[in-house]
């Protein structure tokens, strides 16, 4: 699975919150390109890709993308976190459950 080099998007507004949630909790994270199939990295153990989606627009336009759920599928077959979300308290409670409660 490659990026699709002609792949038109933009990032979802609330990316700029999720991100400086991130970065005050002193977790470090890289954007991935347009068309990648995720929005995020976080550089934590293990990595985790975080596709992130506006729940200002409506259900039907917050469905994953063609590359998103390739990259879901193939992160899902090899046991990497994929997570998918919609506000800084779903950002909050990963970060609760899946991250913090290991150190």
């Amino acid at each position: 699975m490659t990026p699709s080099r002609f792949a038109v998007g933009d990032r979802d507004e609330n990316e700029a919150i999720i991100c400086e949630y991130l970065r005050a909790a002193g977790i470090e994270y890289r954007k991935c390109p347009e068309g990648f199939g995720a929005d995020l990295l976080l550089l934590v153990a293990p990595m985790r890709f975080v596709e992130i989606k506006n729940p200002a627009r409506p259900p039907s336009k917050r469905r994953l993308t063609t590359a998103e759920g390739e990259l879901l599928t193939l992160c899902e077959e090899r046991g990497i976190p994929y997570d998918v979300v919609l506000t800084i308290e779903d950002m909050q409670e990963i970060m609760e459950k899946e991250i913090w409660a290991r150190t």
